[in-house]
């Protein structure tokens, strides 16, 4: 490997994928003779093929062959269902070759063509499939069975090449034969015209051995690598959750300060990934939603607290609330809870009323990633879904159940769907607090899908209604959310320094894999 790539190694394996990276690029590096220093004592490469041109420079002792000139080929048999038997010998289909615990179809052995009988050591291209799972070369080393179709045999015509790296060379220019594919994008084939008309490079029989041993010492250090990557990013994992635990778990501003001033100094150390940050925020609006972030008001807080419904007071609270809060129940705090109507997706349209669906609730806020429209149908029930503006949204089924957002500026003409719960307050001023409570995992949102339904995750509107929520003085309210919006900023800041650091590596990894692969 070239020395630039070397002294790189470490910020290569540790950019985005980069251990696949240096994977591909050892392969890349084995097909053009430059991963070894040619050795005089290996001679020629084997002569008695055509030359072809090939696809980029390879050393004077190589050439470049036909595939086709170098392999005879010979696809599987179709077999049918109906051939199928209980016991016998295994046929080999595509996904025996990508799944070693795929379990065997089988064959009667006397009811198959020598031709299409394999053994240990057979080399397999598989042509047709699915790209990325699919295709690419295969030897075989699970004995005697029969073939499938959609799968060729090969034999070499002459031994010119070691079977591993006649594997690898095949294998390291599969997006090159994927690209030639016919087919939809699902199931696709590459024509045996193609793969025999594909040009390998051809190096000395004793330096195709040497690569081969080359490859699998740098494939294992790759594996020492990701190793690594994965034990050190397991230790960070536990270390975060640790500390985290730590402030979650304060039982007053005292304890939470020391907690925090043990976080703040390994700030640089433990949140430099996305997930470490996201942990971040959960641990920072669980203390919010906690009362530790904020001062007590005082004698105003049971004063203000006692404006919440009395009802409240029959609420199964999950934890402890500080003095002067009261436990209440959403229905109680709410003019409006209700669900989007049936049917309106036959009434989308290029234009007209904003259709709010679940895919548009992200994990705390509303975003568009593709605005839907509806046509408003005549006679609909439109008033009772519509949003206005501090309106909560909630997704109350499918995957992203649970995610809520808060509607901070009004949308004119706007419907939830089906799938979202419109909550509307009483006091809109509480809005933000209790949004806050609801995209907490710890809080709000654990509380919910505790309730969901189901074997696929759902809420109804009961689940929403009788939700605890903490409810601070509205006072304390305005402060927590001001502290959490300030800190949860921080978070915002770091995901994006993370993210240009990552850009960054990205790129380096790039230039490297570029300049190595010539």
């Amino acid at each position: 490997m070239t020395a630039q790539v070397i002294e790189n190694i470490s910020a290569l394996s540790s950019a985005p994928n980069g251990v696949e990276a240096l994977r591909g690029l050892i392969r890349e590096m084995a097909i053009r003779g430059r991963l070894l220093v040619q050795c005089p004592q290996d001679g020629i490469a084997p002569q008695g093929y055509p030359s072809v041109q090939g696809p980029f420079p390879i050393p004077e002792t190589w050439r470049w062959v036909a595939l086709g000139t170098a392999l005879e080929m010979v696809n599987g048999r179709a077999f049918k269902p109906t051939d199928w038997k209980s016991s016998g010998l295994p046929i080999v289909r595509i996904q025996n070759l990508n799944r070693e615990t795929a379990e065997f179809n089988y064959a009667d052995p006397d009811d198959v063509q020598p031709r299409h009988i394999i053994d240990s050591g057979t080399l397999l291209i598989s042509w047709s499939g699915t790209p990325g799972t699919s295709f690419g070369a295969f030897i075989w080393n699970r004995g005697k069975a029969a073939l499938n179709q959609h799968i060729f045999s090969c034999e070499q015509r002459a031994p010119a090449y070691f079977d591993r790296f006649l594997q690898l060379a095949i294998n390291t220019r599969l997006d090159e034969l994927i690209a030639k594919a016919h087919g939809g994008v699902g199931l696709q084939h590459v024509t045996k015209g193609k793969l025999e008309a594909l040009a390998l490079a051809l190096p000395p029989l004793p330096e195709q051995h040497r690569i081969v041993a080359k490859v699998d010492e740098l494939m294992a250090l790759c594996d020492r690598l990701e190793a690594r990557q994965q034990d050190a990013e397991a230790a960070h994992e536990r270390l975060v959750k640790v500390l985290l635990d730590g402030l979650t778990r304060a039982r007053d501003a005292e304890e939470l300060r020391d907690c925090w001033a043990r976080v703040a100094g390994q700030f640089q150390v433990l949140f430099t990934t996305d997930d470490s940050v996201d942990a971040l925020k959960q641990a920072i609006l669980q203390v919010g939603c906690s009362g530790h972030l904020t001062v007590p008001v005082g004698a105003l807080a049971a004063e203000s607290s006692a404006r919440y419904m009395a009802a409240s007071t029959s609420v199964e609270a999950p934890f402890k609330a500080p003095l002067g809060w009261q436990w209440a129940k959403l229905g109680d705090l709410c003019t409006l809870i209700t669900s989007g109507s049936r049917g309106w997706k036959a009434f989308y349209a290029d234009q007209g009323s904003t259709f709010i669906r679940s895919q548009d609730i992200k994990a705390d806020r509303l975003e568009f990633d593709q605005r839907a429209y509806v046509a408003l149908p005549a006679n609909a029930e439109g008033a009772r879904t519509q949003v206005k503006q501090h309106d909560l949204l909630i997704t109350i089924t499918g995957a992203n159940v649970g995610k809520a957002a808060i509607l901070i500026e009004s949308l004119e003409d706007a419907y939830v769907s089906q799938h979202v719960a419109l909550v509307r307050l009483r006091d809109s001023s509480q809005a933000a607090y209790i949004h806050r409570w609801l995209i907490n995992s710890y809080g709000g949102r654990r509380l919910l899908l505790a309730s969901s339904y189901g074997a696929k995750p759902g809420l109804n509107l009961q689940n929403i209604k009788d939700l605890p929520v903490p409810l601070p003085p509205a006072e304390e309210q305005q402060q927590i959310v001001s502290k959490l919006d300030e800190l949860l900023t921080l978070c915002d800041r770091l995901k994006a320094r993370i993210a240009a650091a990552r850009a960054k590596q990205a790129q380096l990894a790039e230039v490297l894999v570029r300049a190595a692969a010539g």
